[in-house]
């Protein structure tokens, strides 16, 4: 009877101590005071596509946790941060437990909305370090821009060289793909459409007097550089968006400037009766040739017009005063532009 209430005591006292002593919790693991947080994010920038409708674009974030000797750490507490977006572990209280390899993950969710750069921290322990991640709104293809310069810049000789260049144009986001010329003339034998890929300038010479009007039209769609290569076509594909730059207008001249005719330098001489030889031989035109010579003596000499630049002319003073006469030379050139000039001639007793 004895051993049996002692037994009871024993059970008792035993029974009574396990409901003072604290329930044994898991505790999770933390890397030491020497300990390392390496942390990634993939991809490190966030692209949202919003012309295909895009809204939000994620990253992984990955954390991995060594202790002082270097070893991944399995079972260690990581607690993800970000200053902008959601995690898809809810962030603070919540942790991430580290795998096998020691890699704690999560994912940053970033909307439109949200900033374009955001700051991922991972804590574990008392380590802690950080990643930034940024954020790109696209906004799809920038089309190129096209740029049509002319040399010279408004009008040509016929028979000289005219450039229509457009290697200065650009693209913001790519490169071109395709240069087209297309050159309207009045007259309709010079109409041409001139394409290729690298074709970013072109050369032409006219022979006849005309206007022309002229677009260069250029694009970065790939699609375009087979089409580009046909030679031609007047109809690009349906995907081929080109953008245009033109000169309109555009003068192939027989002459852009007038002749300059020069008679000479003025002249004195003595006597009664003098003959003056007279020479327009410095007359010049920058563009073209000078075909005729109109001499006008102003003594009532004949005018004297054809491909010679002289002329003799014979001068009568009368009386006791010197007299002067003003002789002027019109010149012409191939395309029927003039231009005079005078000379004095003295004669005095």
């Amino acid at each position: 009877m004895a051993n049996r209430f002692r037994n009871a005591l024993i059970l008792a006292t035993l029974a009574s101590a396990a409901l003072w002593m604290p329930a044994c919790e898991k505790t999770p693991l933390t890397p030491p005071q020497d300990g390392e947080v390496r942390l990634f994010a993939s991809p490190q920038t966030v692209v949202i596509d919003e012309p295909a409708g895009e809204t939000e674009g994620q990253s992984s974030i990955t954390a991995q946790i060594f202790d002082d000797r270097g070893r991944a750490m399995i079972g260690a507490s990581v607690l993800f941060t970000a200053s902008s977006g959601t995690l898809a572990s809810g962030g603070a209280p919540n942790d991430v437990t580290t795998d096998s390899n020691g890699i704690a993950t999560d994912t940053l969710t970033l909307t439109l909305t949200d900033d374009a750069s955001v700051e991922v921290g991972a804590v574990s322990g008392i380590l802690n370090t950080t990643v930034t991640v940024t954020k790109t709104v696209s906004t799809g293809n920038i089309q190129p821009t096209a740029t049509l310069v002319a040399s010279p810049t408004s009008a040509q000789v016929k028979n000289q060289t005219v450039v229509f260049d457009g290697r200065s144009s650009s693209d913001p986001d790519g490169q071109i793909t395709c240069y087209q010329f297309e050159i309207n003339s009045t007259d309709d034998a010079n109409d041409e459409i001139a394409q290729g890929q690298t074709l970013s300038s072109i050369s032409r010479s006219y022979a006849l007097e005309q206007t022309l009007s002229i677009i260069l039209r250029v694009s970065d769609d790939p699609a375009a550089t087979t089409w580009c290569r046909g030679g031609g076509t007047p109809a690009p594909p349906s995907n081929f968006s080109p953008n245009t730059d033109f000169i309109n207008g555009y003068q192939i001249a027989c002459d852009l400037t007038n002749p300059f005719a020069n008679a000479g330098a003025d002249q004195t001489l003595q006597g009664t009766t003098v003959t003056v030889a007279l020479n327009g031989s410095l007359s010049n035109d920058p563009d073209s040739a000078i075909t005729t010579y109109t001499w006008d003596c102003a003594n009532g000499q004949a005018v004297q017009s054809g491909p010679d630049s002289t002329i003799d002319c014979t001068y009568t003073r009368s009386g006791t005063l010197p007299r002067v006469w003003t002789a002027s030379l019109t010149v012409e050139n191939e395309c029927g532009l003039r231009d005079t000039d005078t000379v004095n001639i003295t004669v005095t007793p």
